[in-house]
This record gives C-alpha cells, structure tokens and sequence, in this order.
C-alpha cells in the first residue's frame, strides 16, 4: 500500500475526491449516495471505482492549513474541510484559502455542539448560522454536513436536508487527533479494513503528525 502511495498511484491514491463531492463526475453515484442520507450519514460511496474521499475536520488550530494545501496542490488532490463557526471566526483567511483552493466547504455546525442534545430550533441554528457566515465570508453555499462527535439522528438527518445539507460522516478514521506519531496515522488508514472503493476518510487540520502522514 506504501509503495502505491508513494508513487502516486491511481487507484491506491487515497485523496480523490470523486463522486460525493464532485457529483458532475459521477452524477449517478451520487444520486445513490445522497438517497441514502436519509437513512443515516453517508459513510462510503456506492461505488466500483477505485476512489475514495478525503476529508478534513477543522475543529483544531490553523497552523497545518498552509502545509495541507499546499501537499494537495502539488498532488493534484481535492478534498473537503468541516468547519465550525469558530474556527472560521478565529481563521477567516484560511478559510478563504481553502475555497479559493477549490476545495469543498462544509459544516459541522456554528459551535461543534452535540446535535442530538439540542431542540429542532437550536439544531437549525447551529446549520444556518455558520451557512451565512461561510456565505459572507467565501459566496459559497455549503451543501454538505458532518455531525460533531458523529451524533445524529434521522430526524436530524431530515432537518439538514431541509436546510440543503447532505450528512457525512466516514469510514476511515486516521486516528490523527490522538497524535501517536506519523506512522499510526498510516496505519490507521492503510491497515483499515473500510479502506476501500468509495470509502470517506476522515483527517483534521492544526493536529501534531497529520501532514507528515498525508504526504
């Protein structure tokens, strides 16, 4: 697996983005993987092409940001970032970085808050807050959601589709956030069993070892 990474392989690249994120390069399977949002996040992509989606949440410092971007520019790598509203208040100009980038934006609420914890108005609040604010700041309308600490519902799942959201979630965790070295986080990814078509692989921006392991 090493080996294909480091020659930049195709088919073992690990940061495709592919058919959730770019739904105009595969439309069909994105359609699939969209009606099954209503069931539960989506956690990998119905798909035989061996691509997958690489993901960053950004609930951490910024000081990774410039790194990050710049490893998936030089490979050519597009990938999406969950942001929190405070992040982006503490962070503007990464942000714009990263949608300048063309990068995908998404939410992952204005405070990070445990959604099922909170009513149905609190829970919209927590999506439309963030949505106008990422909207001042970039002109983009996020459309995809990860819950904070992976807790929904599918009552909440429907709420965010009301608001224009598609849930996210993953299934490959790199474990990065436990900051227990550069070749764990490899490994977390690499060895994972998940790791396959479609899957969705989640990462974090501002942790120790992270764009060490993404080279």
């Amino acid at each position: 697996m090493k080996t294909f990474l480091k020659t930049g392989c195709i088919v073992c690249a690990l940061f495709l983005l592919g058919a959730l994120f770019y739904e105009w390069i595969y439309p069909e399977i994105f359609i699939t993987a969209s009606a099954r949002a209503d069931e539960g996040p989506i956690e990998s992509l119905p798909t035989d092409t061996p691509v997958v989606a690489l993901t960053f949440d950004t609930v951490s410092g910024s000081d990774t940001t410039a790194q990050i971007l710049d490893i998936l520019e030089t490979n050519q790598i597009p990938a999406a970032f969950f942001i929190t509203g405070a992040w982006a208040d503490a962070h503007p100009e990464d942000v714009k970085q990263i949608a300048e980038a063309g990068h995908i934006l998404g939410s992952s609420g204005e405070n990070h808050k445990n959604m099922v914890q909170l009513s149905n108005t609190e829970y919209e609040h927590e999506l439309t807050a963030l949505h106008q604010k990422i909207k001042d700041l970039t002109g983009l309308d996020m459309t995809f959601f990860r819950p904070p600490y992976d807790a929904s519902t599918p009552q909440l799942i429907h709420i965010a589709k009301n608001c224009g959201y598609t849930t996210v979630g993953w299934s490959c965790d790199s474990m990065d956030w436990k900051d227990y070295g550069t070749e764990a986080i490899i490994n977390a990814v690499c060895r994972n069993s998940e790791l396959k078509n479609g899957a969705i692989i989640r990462m974090h921006l501002g942790t120790e070892n992270t764009a060490e392991a993404l080279e």
